[in-house]
């Protein structure tokens, strides 16, 4: 029989987009999955009532859990939280103001398995961006195997998209999940993992849609973005003496 898959979906004053990102996930081709919700509107009574009433839609589906944070933790955090509970051996994220393509978690887990068989990675689809009207706009453009390759790709300025991260469950425990950053959460998980040193492949294929729209996301305080651009410009100086001097000269380290 196949794995467990848990998907693992923070929201957040969005409940106008979850049940487009909810869809995506029950009418997966691949069964085998739990759905981790966790509802991060603890300062706002009317968000997490709309959110209570759509996830009530879906009360019957027994591969839904719902967790609804005391205190409002963020994305990072309320992924963790979610992580504290899969009880799948991969996991899976996914924004709840983005979707799945329908056959996402089908292609990834024996994509994975192709790869790894019962060792540990990571893999990373393509991602594709679509404007509000459901209209295409662009592909994600990555196109990177292997530890090292990507070690420097992300150093040089790579871009991390956790929709599209498929991995193994005891990874994330071993580098201690996302850091409370304000911004950059996905690059430094990723940059964690390949510091550990775990393999990663790429697929081509593009299993996630990711929306561009005009409502609240969650580093929207312009401080908050500055601050944590320059906590990340200090984590990439931590790492820098670890390449060679013709990688930091070609690179621009």
């Amino acid at each position: 029989m196949n794995e467990l898959v848990s998907i693992i979906m923070p929201t957040y004053k969005r409940s106008f987009f979850i049940e487009r990102a909810l869809k995506s996930l029950v009418n997966q081709t691949y069964k085998n999955i739990e759905i981790i919700v966790i509802d991060d509107n603890s300062e706002y009574i009317e968000e997490r009532i709309k959110t209570r009433e759509i996830l009530n839609k879906y009360s019957e589906d027994s591969r839904i859990v719902r967790i609804e944070n005391k205190t409002n933790l963020g994305g990072s955090l309320s992924r963790n939280e979610g992580i504290k509970v899969a009880k799948g051996q991969y996991i899976t994220f996914l924004d709840d103001d983005d979707e799945y393509e329908l056959n996402k978690i089908e292609k990834q887990y024996f994509f994975y398995k192709n790869k790894f068989g019962n060792n540990k990675g990571f893999i990373y689809c393509q991602i594709a961006l679509y404007d509000k009207n459901n209209q295409r706009i662009s592909s994600s453009k990555v196109y990177i195997d292997g530890n090292k390759n990507l070690l420097k790709a992300f150093m040089y300025g790579g871009q991390a998209n956790t929709p599209s991260l498929f991995i193994d469950k005891n990874i994330l425990l071993d580098v201690e999940g996302f850091e409370k950053l304000y911004c950059g959460q996905e690059w430094y998980l990723v940059l964690k993992i390949l510091l550990k040193g775990y393999e990663v492949y790429h697929m081509k294929d593009e299993l996630t849609k990711y929306y561009e729209h005009n409502e609240e996301r969650i580093t929207t305080n312009y401080f908050k973005k500055y601050e944590g651009e320059k906590k990340l410009y200090e984590i990439k100086k931590l790492h820098i003496p670890k390449f060679s001097k013709e990688d930091q000269k070609k690179n621009a380290l």
